[in-house]
């Protein structure tokens, strides 16, 4: 499921990377009123489900904030209650970790994934193929950008989030899920081609 993110900067990398945090724009789809979320722990990074009632409940006095916790939490940030419970979610989440630590807000990850793992994950680099139509230019009945054509011959560019080194293109198709999970599949993207899904071999 491809999430729409956001964070306390700008530029998601930002984000995650320095300030340690994304949550997920779009509320779970079981209808929990959660948000998903990706955060910095101990140098690693862990992903979970959060609330707004789940970050409210620790400034109302019904988690595990004491009374003289959240006054002083309060205080340093220069904040009445009410100011701070209409903050955005991802805001809210940030001050409270930058106090108290994502293990105490969130809770402890006992599957962390590496910066890398969460870079290709959350960032995936984008790459552009070409589809040989083996359609020779003196063939073509349309006008298409010459840009497209290579040694006279008709390839379509289409994007894809970056596959694996060595794995070779198969096929396109308009389904995800053919042959049984045994080559790499990506969504296509920009591309004015039918098809919708790439197959690659695995290295």
């Amino acid at each position: 499921m491809k999430r729409n993110f956001i964070g306390t900067d700008a530029d998601l990398e930002t984000s995650l990377f320095e300030y340690g945090l994304l949550v997920s724009v779009e509320q779970h789809e079981d209808g929990s009123g959660t948000h998903f979320c990706v955060y910095k722990q101990n140098g690693m990074f862990g992903t979970g489900h959060v609330s707004e009632r789940d970050m409210d409940e620790l400034i109302i006095g019904e988690g595990w904030m004491s009374q003289k916790e959240i006054i002083t939490f309060l205080e340093e940030n220069g904040q009445t209650k009410e100011e701070f419970l209409a903050l955005p979610l991802v805001v809210k989440m940030h001050s409270l970790i930058n106090k108290y630590g994502s293990e105490s807000v969130i809770g402890i990850e006992y599957d962390p994934i590496t910066e890398e793992k969460a870079r290709e994950l959350y960032f995936p680099v984008i790459e552009t193929h070409y589809f040989n139509t083996g359609v020779k230019h003196n063939n073509v009945g349309k006008v298409y950008p010459k840009d497209e054509f290579i040694n006279g011959t008709l390839n379509i560019p289409f994007d894809i989030e970056k596959v694996p080194t060595g794995s070779s293109f198969y096929c396109l198709a308009t389904l995800p899920d053919l042959f049984e999970g045994k080559y790499i599949v990506r969504s296509v993207t920009n591309s004015r081609m039918a098809s919708k899904f790439a197959y690659f071999t695995n290295p």
